[in-house]
């Protein structure tokens, strides 16, 4: 996790476009209760993305998320759109993002 956030952190120094004010490490790796991963599957790295936005757009759930996509995009170019599936509040990798 801390590898995705490094990374994230050295895109956002690149691209001030991107207006992220901080990352929070969240999910079943900080709790301490990850299943150990089998096969192919790999452990999921839940990372929570504050956004730097006005007031109007942080009820734009569309365009944050679209924020989300685009930074995460710009960390792992070799990555399709369809990688990635839209939740209703998340942004979920659907293979890994370390590959």
């Amino acid at each position: 996790m801390d590898f995705l956030i490094k990374r994230l952190e050295t895109k956002i120094k690149e691209d001030a476009s991107f207006q992220v004010a901080g990352f929070k490490k969240t999910g079943s790796l900080v709790k301490g209760t990850v299943l150990k991963p089998q096969g192919d599957n790999g452990v999921d790295a839940d990372v929570a993305v504050y956004l730097n936005v006005s007031e109007s757009d942080k009820g734009d759930v569309a365009k944050l998320t679209k924020s989300s996509l685009k930074l995460v995009r710009a960390v792992y170019p070799q990555k399709q759109s369809g990688d990635f599936e839209v939740q209703p509040r998340t942004l979920e990798s659907i293979s890994r993002l370390g590959t």
